[in-house]
């Protein structure tokens, strides 16, 4: 089974920022994503989707989409929404690495630095 976009990924519709070249999920990814990706092999979709090549649910006539924020610099007048095809010809979401947790990066560092220090250590003694 792919990614859920629940536990180690976020799912959404990507974003390219013109002012300074990054490409991801905007800072404001959950207003400008649909909430359901009904692709055949990725999330179980709410409800039974006919349509074979499903895409992003489309804005409304008259109106207006909210623009992406750039999650890099802020920048939300220079930025453009990016659609991932898969070699189906199926429109699939951004997909990227979810942030880490400020605790769970703390005591992975905290782990690295001891290893290093056990490390430095043994070849010091030996």
């Amino acid at each position: 089974m792919g990614p859920t976009g629940r536990e180690k990924q976020r799912l959404g519709r990507g974003c390219v920022c013109w002012g300074c070249g990054h490409v991801g999920l905007p800072r404001n990814a959950d207003a400008v994503s649909p909430k359901v990706w009904s692709h055949p092999n990725r999330l179980t979709p709410a409800r039974p989707n006919p349509n074979p090549n499903p895409t992003p649910t489309p804005a409304k006539a008259g109106v207006a989409e909210p623009a992406g924020v750039c999650a890099a610099c802020g920048d939300g007048g220079a930025t453009n929404f990016v659609t991932v095809v898969d070699p189906r010809g199926a429109t699939v979401p951004w997909i990227e690495a979810a942030p880490t947790p400020p605790e769970a990066a703390g005591a992975a560092a905290a782990a690295a630095a001891a290893a290093a220090a056990a490390a430095a250590e043994a070849e010091a003694e030996g």
